[in-house]
Parts: C-alpha cells; sequence; structure tokens
C-alpha cells in the first residue's frame, strides 16, 4: 500500500503514545451487526492494544453504506469493497457496475473481499470465477491490493 492508503499511520499524531509495535487488522469485518452492541468498546480495546488500523471487507452490495458509515466513524478503519463468493445468491449482474462506482466514488484501501470458494453447496464455480475476474480487473484499474477469500479452489 502507498503511504496516502492508511494516513493515520504517516502521523505521529495518532500513534498508540506506548511503546508497542503497531498493528494492522487486514481483515475485520468490523460493520457485521453481531459488533452493534458493543462496537465502541471493542474499538478502545483494539487501539489500548496497539491496534493502529483496522480495514473492513465487504461482502455484499447491501454492506457497503453500512461499512462506509462505520468506516467514517472510527478514525483507524478503512473500508475495502467487494463481492464475497460465499453470496452468490445476493450478486447480481449489475453489481460489478455498482462496485466500479462505488471504487470512484469512496475512498477504499484494497478491493474485497472476493475471491472462490467451491467448498459451499451449489458453489456456481463459472459464475464465481467470473465475478472475481471482474474484481481483478477493477482493481488493476484503480491500483488497488486484493482482499482473496479462497476456500477449495485450488
Amino acid at each position: 500500500m502507498s503511504e496516502t492508503s492508511l494516513p493515520e499511520l504517516n502521523s505521529t499524531e495518532n500513534h498508540c503514545h506506548r511503546k508497542t509495535m503497531h498493528l494492522i487488522d487486514t481483515h475485520c469485518h468490523f460493520d457485521d451487526s453481531r459488533f452493534d452492541s458493543d462496537r465502541a468498546q471493542v474499538y478502545q480495546r483494539a487501539r489500548a492494544a496497539g491496534v493502529a488500523a483496522l480495514i473492513v471487507p465487504a461482502v455484499t452490495r447491501d454492506t457497503w453504506d453500512r461499512q462506509t458509515a462505520v468506516c467514517r466513524e472510527y478514525p483507524g478503519l478503512y473500508p475495502a469493497y467487494g463481492l464475497h463468493p460465499m453470496f452468490m445468491p445476493q450478486h447480481s449482474e449489475n453489481h460489478i457496475e455498482a462496485l466500479a462506482i462505488q471504487l470512484a466514488s469512496e475512498k477504499a484501501v484494497a478491493v474485497g473481499e472476493c475471491g472462490l470458494d467451491f467448498y459451499i453447496k451449489d458453489p456456481e464455480r463459472e459464475r464465481q470465477m467470473e465475478l472475481f475476474h471482474a474484481q481483478l480487473k477493477l482493481a488493476e484499474k484503480h491500483m488497488l491490493p486484493v482482499i482473496i477469500h479462497a476456500r477449495k479452489a485450488v
């Protein structure tokens, strides 16, 4: 990632002030509703433990607005937008176009969570591969890294 991708890590005023290793959680679904009751406390504990940044990957188009709101509310949270292979029934053909718009309009640090999951029942292999390939092309276009989900895919 470039220095501009995670600005809080480049600013001494935002670092934890203890002598500790600064950590980045590269995969935290912090927007998940299971965090609703104690999200602020979990965030504070993570910061106190030296977690300077959390990357919040998406799973479906329907989660992007909530994910964006959570990332804006908590300093050091950064969104990655994508279409997760475990949720194939929720993805429609226009979601790749919507992802392209989302990546152009929001400050994403990665594309994802995307990939291949052939462990699930009725994996729709061809459709998963098409969706994954389309997301890789968007990542390349926007020069973003990719958060890959891969299970029974190799």
